[in-house]
């Protein structure tokens, strides 16, 4: 479709780019001229940003280089374990029909619940219900259990399985709209608990959760196997006091390796820094294990399919350059939009120049004053020399972009 330094932007990247913006699969080959050009101009901008990016030298940036290669390592395990782990994986009509069997042959029941810290309190709750209180409302004043809490105790259809012993005994044969008229002790307090309804699925409708679940055992099952042999082969050690440090929060130890192996090091910075979670530094030593074993894992994969040449697919390549002029043009933004010394007077210049813009709809169009709208004006401000900064790239480098047109025949 077009080149920008040399670099070619094909049909497929169009039709990529017109489903990131028009959010659904969209066929490039018949978007109208309109779409086609919006989708395209979008595409050589961000080839521009990464060549301006690169003539700045900001994709040496150390930052930027080491979210490639996180991203690069993650890539390259998962490929490993599609091609090498999880290929050839099966589920049999012998396995689907014997897991719908230990499922209760689709026997399910929709509950929702209070769970209340004491016995005395879910008798309090029981005594609210029996004068007639709303059982979403309590528990959503009432209950103690989070994840159901806001949707009034809904816990939605549940097969006997995922119920607690305690609660399908005591509601199993339970008719649609009853509640249990005593509460029930399990390990995680006194539930009150009502039957919304029930229902039996057969064989065909419960097929793609039988199979997807069928197949993640046997994922993980393998996965476990060859972590194992990774564990064996790469010599992987873990070092158990750089966690118990770590759990009692004296010092992060951010140069020490959790896991060391023959050729590598998971050090504690490393994991603090991928572990993608909202506090990866945990009281108990075994859950910083857990998240770090899965990130030693990544890495050993990653050496793996290295070695097998999976670094030159096309596939990780492409997600990669992508990767890359996505952080160059975030970069780029920071240093055009940058506000300097005389931010004020800027954002107050440019509000008075497109104040029509800033009206309030609920009161006539009354003008909005500048401390109403300032945020908005301010990302306004930003997109304009954003906007600014791409038509000068443009202009300094038409020399290196080439459109083709018409549209190629297939």
């Amino acid at each position: 479709m077009a080149t920008v330094g040399g670099r070619p932007i094909s049909a497929a990247d169009l039709a990529e780019g017109a489903r990131k913006i028009y959010g659904a699969p969209v066929d490039a080959e018949h978007l109208d001229g309109e779409k086609r050009k919006k989708v395209l101009d979008g595409l050589i901008a961000a080839e521009l940003l990464g060549l301006e990016g690169e003539s700045r030298g900001l994709d040496q940036a150390p930052e930027i280089r080491r979210e490639l290669e996180v991203l690069e390592r993650k890539l390259l395990a998962e490929e490993y374990f599609a091609r090498q782990v999880w290929a050839g994986i099966e589920v049999t009509e012998e396995e689907i029909r014997a897991r719908y069997e230990e499922w209760g042959a689709g026997d399910q029941r929709h509950l929702a619940h209070i769970l209340c810290a004491s016995e005395e309190e879910a008798e309090e709750v029981l005594a609210e219900l029996a004068r007639g209180g709303d059982f979403a409302e309590l528990a959503r004043t009432r209950s103690r259990h989070a994840e159901s809490m806001p949707y009034g105790g809904d816990m939605g259809f549940l097969r006997r399985g995922m119920v607690l012993p305690e609660i399908a005994a005591a509601i199993w044969s339970a008719e649609v709209g009853q509640v249990c008229a005593q509460p029930i002790h399990t390990r995680l307090g006194y539930h009150v608990v009502k039957v919304l309804g029930r229902r039996g699925q057969s064989l065909e409708e419960q097929r793609a959760d039988l199979k997807q679940r069928l197949e993640t055992e046997k994922k993980l099952a393998r996965q476990q196997t060859c972590w194992g042999q990774l564990q064996e082969r790469y010599r992987l050690r873990w070092n158990p006091e750089v966690a118990a440090e770590m759990a009692r929060r004296e010092e992060l130890p951010a140069d020490q390796s959790l896991f060391s192996w023959q050729g590598g090091q998971l050090k504690a910075a490393d994991y603090l820094r991928r572990a993608q979670v909202p506090q990866p530094v945990f009281s108990d030593s075994a859950q910083i294990h857990r998240l770090a074993e899965r990130l030693a894992m990544e890495d050993l994969a990653s050496l793996e399919a290295r070695t097998l040449g999976y670094g030159e697919l096309e596939s990780i390549r492409r997600q990669l350059g992508s990767k890359r002029k996505e952080l160059l043009g975030e970069r780029l933004f920071e240093l055009a939009t940058a506000e300097g010394e005389d931010a004020a007077q800027q954002l107050r210049t440019f509000y008075e120049q497109h104040r029509d813009r800033y009206r309030d709809p609920e009161s006539q169009g009354r003008p909005l004053e500048l401390d109403e709208v300032q945020e908005a004006v301010r990302r306004d401000l930003a997109t304009t020399r954003m906007d600014a900064f791409i038509d000068s790239l443009r202009q300094r480098y038409k020399g290196e972009i080439k459109i083709s047109e018409p549209w190629p025949e297939r």
